[in-house]
């Protein structure tokens, strides 16, 4: 086992060889997956159509300075057996393209303070977006789930993710 410090500011336990290093003006959404990252074009109209489906479970506000910047949103659904994560800018980030993140895997615990990956897990998305990252979905049927999220605005990286680290269990 290593652990691998991820692009989010996240330390996990992983056997994953994962770096999602992406440029702060890049204009691609990485994708990770186990082992492997590669970058996929995003175009306005497909990200606008982008969202996550099932049952609105949990959002965790990102605030700087008194202010709400953004929101880290988790779906579950039923159905399929899927969370989905979603990191949206809010007040004055909306609209303003910047570096966002989002990062979510199906972990193998059920409580405590780390989250070792399954496989197929983490799913990450790392690029330059007005409206938000993602979205990232994970197979969750019978996992605990960590999700966690990023905005660079002014100047440096504000980030939140679920907490306690183990968001839903399914």
């Amino acid at each position: 086992m290593q652990k691998t410090k991820m692009t989010l500011g996240l330390t996990i336990v992983a056997t994953l060889g994962l770096g999602l290093a992406q440029p702060s003006g890049a204009s691609t959404a990485t994708t990770a997956t186990a082992g492997r990252a590669h970058a996929v074009a995003a175009p306005a109209d497909a990200r606008i159509a982008a969202s996550c489906t099932g049952r609105l479970i949990h959002r965790w506000p990102l605030r700087h300075a008194n202010t709400t910047i953004g929101e880290l949103v988790l779906y579950w659904n039923a159905a399929n057996k899927t969370n989905c994560a979603r990191m949206n800018h809010l007040g004055p980030t909306r609209g303003v393209r910047l570096r966002t993140a989002v990062w979510l895997a199906a972990c193998r615990e059920r409580r405590g303070s780390t989250c070792t990956p399954v496989a197929g897990s983490p799913k990450a998305e790392d690029g330059v977006y007005a409206s938000y990252a993602g979205p990232v979905t994970v197979h969750a049927a019978g996992r605990c789930v960590h999700a966690a999220g990023d905005i660079y605005y002014q100047g440096a990286k504000r980030h939140v993710d679920s907490s306690p680290w183990l968001a839903h269990c399914a």
